[in-house]
């Protein structure tokens, strides 16, 4: 490493005077105990980093891991220099080649080039399994810190900034840092990345499948809820799907700039309600599409209410229960956060069936809804709001045989998540909840025999699915008695 007299610049006294005062250089960050400046003269390009105080241990430490990882051939920026002066540490590095793999991603989702988005992801494993094959890691293995050249010959390439966190255990490298570092990078990639996309990175850092893959997959999960949990750095964080903002750039005249501050906006949208905890919106599209907002204000620790939606619709869906589909999401510790799904098609249950609907047709319904109650059931999951206004039903074309044919999906998932012990209370109160929002005109005795023996997979109703019955209908009788009430003081 070049000490700071060695610098191919002036002597380093008058250079760094030169960025403190302003006269070179670029301020592009500025904390009490560190900065950074961007500089570009002569056609190169450097970033110098200033640490002060409790910082210089840290910037020293950045120092000599770009030495270490440089060694054993892990791509990194260039130390060009590295030294004290006036009892502050300064580190010189090249600008890195290449663009974060965030900036890359958004550009190619935008872009609907899956191609793109699947070999940037690719470069990223590829550094991440370098990596750890070298026995070192890096906790803060994030989209930002990872950056990607896609200029270069056949496959894009990547390489590490700011490495300050890199480590290197002494036993080696154990399945649960590899989970803590690729669970780092999955956590910050942007909105869009699919599941699939995720499983491929998981699938080429390490080289694993089948149940080895499937056990390191559980581990990633753990530390990404970890860290949702533990995340308020996320101001103004956002993400939406493509086809929700081409509508907002088709509403507004222009794609926005700032996707937080352009969500928040009412602008075009309809206000559906206010209410002390949220605020619900719809937006349309000229085409007839539709997106349900709701805005919640801040909270002082733990998972915000976005973000609890978030995660209901991402466990009801891997469970394989058809829900509503996340179409954006946001997150500022100070102005709240915000959730936007897609609009279901149809109607909420309840409604289609005070339309009037013939008894194939109810069979078929108590049919569908039966299964995806024990759906939930069986992978331990509850909704704790699941009303028949919170399904809804598409009539769709009937089949071959002429058989009616409907489209379900749940909505609504802001409490839905993992049932704790004891389960079956959870159970008994979904399906509770499902019996008393239904019109009694509407259903009769047999149909709710027959959603019985359907949830339970029985040809008669046994012992079990009987208690299970009562236990339902006494928990609607409460659920009943307490609307009852609330009705009475209002």
């Amino acid at each position: 490493m070049l000490s700071l007299d060695d610098v191919p610049f002036p002597g380093p006294g008058r250079w760094i005077d030169g960025l403190i005062d302003g006269q070179r250089g670029e301020l592009v960050q500025r904390k009490s105990d560190r900065s950074v400046w961007r500089v570009e003269e002569e056609g190169r390009v450097w970033f110098a980093k200033q640490g002060r105080g409790p910082k210089v241990r840290e910037v020293v430490r950045e120092a000599d891991w770009v030495e270490r990882l440089d060694r054993a051939g892990v791509p990194v920026s260039q130390l060009l220099a590295a030294g004290r002066v006036d009892g502050t540490f300064w580190l010189i590095t090249a600008e890195a080649a290449g663009r974060p793999l965030g900036e890359v991603l958004s550009d190619a989702l935008s872009a609907g080039d899956r191609g793109r988005v699947r070999r940037a992801l690719g470069a990223a494993a590829d550094l991440a399994a370098l990596l750890h094959d070298a026995g070192l890691r890096m906790p803060d293995l994030t989209a930002s810190h990872v950056f990607v050249d896609e200029a270069t010959e056949g496959a894009p390439s990547a390489m590490l900034i700011d490495v300050a966190r890199a480590a290197a255990p002494l036993a080696g490298i154990a399945n649960g840092h590899r989970a803590e570092d690729l669970a780092a990078l999955l956590f910050s990639l942007p909105f869009g990345v699919g599941r699939i996309d995720r499983v491929r990175v998981l699938r080429r850092a390490t080289g694993w499948a089948g149940d080895r893959l499937s056990e390191l997959a559980r581990r990633v999960d753990r530390e990404i809820r970890k860290l949702v949990g533990r995340t308020r750095w996320r101001h103004g964080h956002a993400g939406a799907d493509r086809e929700l903002v081409s509508v907002l750039a088709e509403l507004r005249g222009a794609a926005p700039e700032h996707l937080f501050d352009a969500l928040l906006d009412p602008g075009e949208m309809t206000v559906l309600r206010t209410l002390p905890d949220r605020q619900n919106r719809r937006i349309d599209a000229p085409d007839g599409r539709n997106w349900f907002m709701k805005i919640y204000p801040p909270v002082d620790g733990g998972l915000s209410q976005a973000l609890r939606e978030r995660r209901g619709i991402d466990l009801l869906q891997r469970a394989g229960v058809p829900v509503c589909r996340e179409a954006a999401y946001g997150e500022d510790v100070e102005r709240g956060s915000f959730v936007v799904v897609a609009g279901c098609p149809g109607q909420p249950l309840d409604d289609l069936l005070r339309s009037g609907v013939s008894g194939a047709e109810r069979r078929v319904l108590g049919r569908m809804t039966a299964q995806i109650w024990r759906r939930m059931r069986q992978a331990r999951l509850r909704h704790r709001d699941a009303y028949p206004c919170h399904v809804f039903v598409d009539r769709l074309d009937p089949g071959a045989d002429g058989a009616p044919r409907f489209a379900m999906s749940l909505i609504d998932l802001t409490r839905a998540g993992r049932a704790p012990h004891p389960r079956r209370r959870w159970f008994v109160k979904d399906a509770a909840q499902l019996w008393h929002g239904l019109p009694r005109d509407a259903i009769t005795r047999t149909d709710a025999v027959r959603w019985l023996r359907e949830y339970f997979s029985v040809p008669r109703l046994d012992a079990a699915a009987k208690r299970f019955a009562r236990a339902v209908a006494a928990k609607e009788r409460r659920i009943r008695a307490r609307s009852d009430r609330k009705a009475a003081r209002a």
